[in-house]
């Protein structure tokens, strides 16, 4: 009964955050609307647009009611399930993001398995031979990845590898997920670039603070092999910092994502953002805005439950 009152805290916690998010993102978007230049109405029907034509878009998008009315009215229209439909097409905002999101979640998927596949053992390499060449190399390559910014990687990978070589597209979609991999490879390699420096950066820090712990010299006089004890004591009790770093870039890796993806001509959330931006449809950017920041949520809580089953002292003590 205990086990089960404290997931029940914890799901109650995460649902007062994703609340707060909600009222929160809803109040930042309705106040940026209202403080937009000149008329909303009038950006999105253009300046031949007739008086009644103004008036009822005004109508329909609350703009003719105060602040708090229009807060008000959306949230009740979010918790209906109704986030409202596109200012130019008409279609559903939800069905229009459902388009969009698998393509900007496979980049990311992508991008954690690659940081991941790179940074740990990189990480590991480092922290066992600190002080020499290799520990020294691997940290300059990393401060170098790290300095350079996502697009600027993207660029150079299209000119390199889709260009020069011709080896992946440098942009496009397919309609099946297996033949859209190619299409998000280079994408993901440059948001790795950003992530994966940080997954080995912590990698290391954590396993030099655990290297001259007891449990691992008592692993190696019991004669475990040195692949045996990094394998079993000394990754295991790294990973914590590892989805610490993942949780807390989760929405740096999604603005990432967004840029990214318009370089590349992705029909993901950044070509999304960018042609709602370019129309001024409102109701797009704040369905867009809404998902966005619910699912860094959503992240940061998969990786508390992440660490309740790694680490049993966090168990005990919670």
């Amino acid at each position: 009964m205990r086990v089960r009152s404290r997931w029940v805290g914890l799901l109650v916690r995460r649902a007062i955050d994703v609340g707060v998010v909600l009222v929160a993102v809803v109040a930042t978007t309705t106040i940026l609307i209202r403080l937009t230049p000149g008329d909303p109405a009038r950006s999105i029907l253009g300046d031949k647009a007739t008086p009644e034509a103004l008036e009822a878009l005004r109508s329909q998008l609350g703009l003719d009611e105060p602040v708090i009315s229009q807060i008000g009215n959306s949230l009740l229209s979010i918790l209906r399930g109704d986030v409202g439909s596109s200012l130019i097409t008409g279609a559903p905002v939800l069905g229009v993001i459902a388009e969009a999101l698998p393509v900007t979640l496979g980049i990311i998927s992508l991008t954690v398995v690659i940081s991941v596949i790179l940074g740990v053992p990189l990480g590991l390499r480092s922290a066992l031979r600190q002080g020499t060449r290799t520990d020294r190399t691997i940290g300059t390559l990393s401060l170098v990845a790290l300095s350079t910014p996502p697009f600027v990687l993207a660029i150079l990978l299209i000119a390199v590898f889709a260009v020069g070589l011709g080896w992946l597209p440098a942009g496009g979609w397919s309609e099946s997920w297996p033949d859209s991999l190619r299409f998000v490879l280079l994408p993901s390699v440059a948001l790795a670039g950003y992530l994966a420096p940080q997954v080995m950066r912590s990698t290391r820090q954590s396993a030099l603070s655990i290297l001259n712990l007891q449990f691992l010299e008592a692993a190696e006089a019991r004669g475990l092999s040195s692949a045996s004890v990094v394998l079993r004591h000394l990754l295991p009790n790294s990973a914590l910092p590892i989805i610490t770093v993942i949780g807390v870039n989760a929405a740096a890796l999604l603005s990432s994502a967004v840029i990214v993806e318009v370089l590349f001509g992705l029909p993901g959330f950044g070509l999304l953002i960018q042609e709602a931006v370019a129309s001024r449809d409102y109701t797009v950017l704040q369905g867009t805005a809404l998902v966005a920041a619910v699912g860094v949520v959503l992240v940061n809580f998969v990786c508390e439950i992440l660490y309740r089953i790694i680490d049993p002292r966090i168990r005990i003590a919670s």
